[in-house]
């Protein structure tokens, strides 16, 4: 009897979709449940594991995100998706040459054929060598790089403006600081053509981000300030889906750094409390905070600090992968709603009815894959 099989086929078809659409509101415990009953009904599907997989990277469980990746290359050597998945975890676990193996393993499988496509796959695969490099402060290399994706994007002004400002963060780090405030304005320039609202405010919070972060290196503490405050007003101005907390986390943290150089200690502790609260996770803002405690005479404190930023680092390195749009997760975008079971009883019998009069395989396909997609759009727009 084949039927069971189907039905728990379906079934874990449903839960998948259920996982993934609470993976975009960045639910990842509901998201992770649903994606233990994808693959309990259906083991051998790869993709269930390898989205169960996602979910705990993006959760930060990265031991089970790795183990995911491990069972998923045993099963299938050739899974591209599971080499460019477990180099993102080995760079979160500041494993950098592993993740450079498995990224170098990535693009040496069988490209794309489709020049289009194979060009889409490459700028992700350039940034992240670029990322990975500026991680191994090889910076020369990260530059050339990020300088090839630049090169690729064409006119799409928001991968144009998040490379540039990448490419100015690995100048920065490279001690170019002058290349580094040249690709902070080109960028910011560049996203004030984004037509998008939220997005173009965004977008231009996180350039001056970086743009601040190289004026307090050149100690331009006035105009490096000036770019937090603008920066802080347009990423809690933005409605919930892009007010980051990441990115407001930096932005206090780029803060207390201005401010503990121009002498400011309380303001600076202020500043790099606020940021741990944001973002826990992350190293720098306790070793910020460190810095800033030492130069107070609380060494007790600083020492705590020291012992939490050493604990954190040594398996969560502040990376997060490249994203081909700055996409944001959202809690008022509607779960994803499967066909109904009648939709798809109703294209079986207009493939059979295609069978039966006898047209064309590329017609009948062609009227199978309009169904098919009002089956998945009409639920939608009638909740709606």
């Amino acid at each position: 009897m084949r039927f069971p099989n189907v039905f728990n086929s379906w079934r874990a078809f449903r839960h998948a979709t259920k996982g993934v659409s609470y993976m975009r509101v960045a639910d990842y415990d509901i998201a992770i449940g649903e994606f233990n009953s994808a693959v309990e009904l259906s083991p051998r599907n790869k993709m269930y594991l390898f989205a169960r997989g996602t979910a705990y990277f993006q959760s930060r469980s990265l031991s089970k995100a790795l183990a995911d990746c491990n069972t998923l290359l045993e099963k299938s050597f050739f899974f591209k998706g599971a080499y460019l998945l477990r180099s993102d975890v080995y760079c979160r676990q500041a494993k950098i040459a592993s993740a450079l193996d498995d990224l170098t393993t990535f693009a040496g499988l069988k490209p794309y054929r489709i020049p289009i496509f194979a060009r889409l796959e490459k700028i992700p695969l350039l940034t992240r060598f670029a990322w990975f490099h500026n991680l191994e402060q090889d910076y020369v290399r990260a530059i050339a790089e990020s300088t090839e994706a630049i090169e690729l994007v064409g006119r799409d002004n928001i991968k144009m403006a998040g490379l540039l400002n990448y490419r100015s963060e690995f100048r920065r780090n490279g001690g170019d600081l002058s290349g580094a405030l040249a690709d902070a304005n080109e960028a910011l320039k560049t996203a004030q053509k984004i037509r998008y609202p939220m997005l173009h405010d965004l977008v231009i919070a996180l350039v001056l981000n970086q743009r601040s972060a190289t004026y307090t290196s050149l100690n331009k503490f006035d105009e490096a300030l000036a770019d937090c405050a603008t920066g802080m007003y347009l990423a809690n101005s933005l409605p919930y889906p892009h007010n980051d907390k990441a990115l407001l986390a930096d932005l206090h943290l780029n803060r207390a750094q201005i401010r503990r150089g121009k002498g400011d200690l309380d303001g600076a502790l202020a500043d790099s409390i606020e940021s741990i609260q944001l973002k826990p996770y992350h190293a720098g803002a306790y070793e910020e905070r460190e810095k800033i405690r030492r130069a107070m005479g609380d060494t007790e404190g600083a020492d705590a600090d020291h012992a939490q930023a050493v604990q954190i680092g040594a398996d969560n390195v502040d990376y997060q992968p490249y994203s081909m749009g700055f996409g944001r997760p959202t809690r008022d975008r509607p779960l994803v709603r499967l066909p109904s079971p009648i939709s798809l009883i109703a294209i079986a019998l207009i493939s059979m009815i295609c069978g039966i009069l006898a047209i064309p395989f590329w017609m009948a396909l062609f009227i199978i894959v309009l169904m098919t997609l009002l089956a998945l759009w009409l639920p939608y727009r009638i909740k709606r």
